[in-house]
């Protein structure tokens, strides 16, 4: 295979991996500013628990777990095999959360990087939406660079299910006796935050970069 066409498998492979958790993060982000974003007082009256102790919720911060894991296997194996034609480093940092989130359990890790970095508590901390980005942007470029005229958006969308998953987790949060906003209306919401997600996404990951 040529350099593109090892690039282009590698970029079939993370694409959409990268686009479920760059949405996961959107929709994540959404629903922390929905419960936080209240005053202490008005949101112990309008919740009866943390957004984040919701099924739905916990499932789509798997799906932001499983997407790295996936794109850091799938970057390793196509490296190991022979090394791609670009170095990211962001990959780097995206590998010490696969192996975090690969080992919950654990607190003590042989890798000195890994250890630094779960002991300044970057597996948390770290902008996991910002570096997914800046992969996908790197990969993008080298293809344009080779001539690809396959290309994958790298984008952050609502995709279908991601406001009935955002309705269902703030339905089921909110106290008794408090009405959760209708569908529609939560839409209205999510569309624009989601694209003023996406546009700081792409500012800090240009800044940064």
């Amino acid at each position: 295979m040529t350099e593109l066409q090892r690039l282009e498998l590698l970029d079939s492979l993370i694409w959409m991996n990268a686009r479920n958790a760059l949405t996961a993060l959107a929709t994540e982000h959404y629903l922390n500013h929905q419960f936080y974003g209240l005053p202490e007082d008005e949101r112990r009256k309008a919740y009866k628990t943390n957004v984040a102790n919701t099924f739905p919720y916990q499932a789509n911060d798997a799906v932001i777990d499983t997407s790295v894991v996936k794109i850091v296997e799938h970057y390793k194996s196509e490296d190991k095999m022979s090394p791609l034609p670009l170095q990211i480093t962001d990959i780097e940092e995206l590998r010490k959360h696969r192996i975090i989130i690969s080992h919950p359990a654990n607190a003590k890790f042989s890798d000195p990087d890994v250890q630094k970095f779960y002991d300044a508590g970057l597996h948390y901390k770290d902008p996991k939406a910002i570096r997914l980005w800046r992969v996908r942007e790197a990969i993008i470029q080298k293809l344009t660079e080779l001539g690809s005229t396959k290309i994958y958006p790298n984008e952050m969308t609502v995709q279908l299910g991601t406001v009935e998953l955002i309705h269902g987790v703030i339905s089921s949060s909110l106290a008794e006796g408090q009405a959760a906003p209708p569908l529609p209306e939560v839409a209205k919401s999510v569309y624009p935050y989601f694209k003023k997600y996406e546009e700081a996404i792409r500012r800090f990951a240009a800044e940064s970069s």
